[in-house]
């Protein structure tokens, strides 16, 4: 009677659906970016060219699906997000947190193309690199280095950016840049 009571126990486990937070996402088993770019926007949309893709699996590498996912910037001291993300995938931003967040699809899927900017800063030595931290229903999946394509955290690429540009790559600080 016990081992029958097990059995059953032991099946409705499987067969319970992949939820937030059940089964336990994996991060041996999640794929995120080695690195990411923020990108500026034309008013009604942001750039597609650097929209990336986090896939959250579980132990058995099952996809989860509404799974929470949180992309932090706060360990990026240059990179600045703004209040108004234009990609329908984010439903959440946090600006003092520095954070924006998405749920994945059915299959485990979300994307993010985060409208931000750098501000300029004066030379390092060394220069600071700059990680987002990836985190699944809390879970630290891992980190990604991040650089701006707008370096002078006024709207739009202009001749500015380029000499902003210019200025860090010339001083070793290309990190949050490249």
């Amino acid at each position: 009677m016990r081992s029958l009571f097990l059995a059953a126990a032991f099946v409705l486990a499987i067969a319970r659906p992949a939820g937030a937070g059940f089964p336990p996402v994996d991060p041996t088993n999640c794929e995120i970016p080695a690195h990411v770019n923020v990108v500026g926007s034309d008013g009604g949309s942001a750039d597609p060219f650097v929209t990336f893709t986090v896939i959250i699996r579980d132990l058995t590498n099952a996809s989860v699906a509404n799974s929470v996912v949180t992309i932090s910037f706060a360990g990026c001291p240059h990179i600045q997000i703004c209040p108004t993300q234009l990609d329908p995938h984010i439903v959440a931003v946090n600006c003092a947190g520095k954070a924006v967040t998405g749920v994945t699809n059915a299959v485990g899927v979300t994307t993010f193309t985060v409208i931000g900017a750098s501000s300029t800063a004066p030379c390092y030595e060394p220069p600071p690199v700059s990680r987002a931290e990836v985190r699944a229903d809390g879970n630290l999946i891992g980190n990604m280095t991040v650089s701006a394509l707008d370096v002078n955290a006024v709207p739009g690429l202009d001749a500015s950016d380029l000499a902003a540009w210019l200025s860090a790559f010339f001083c070793g600080g290309t990190q949050r840049l490249d």
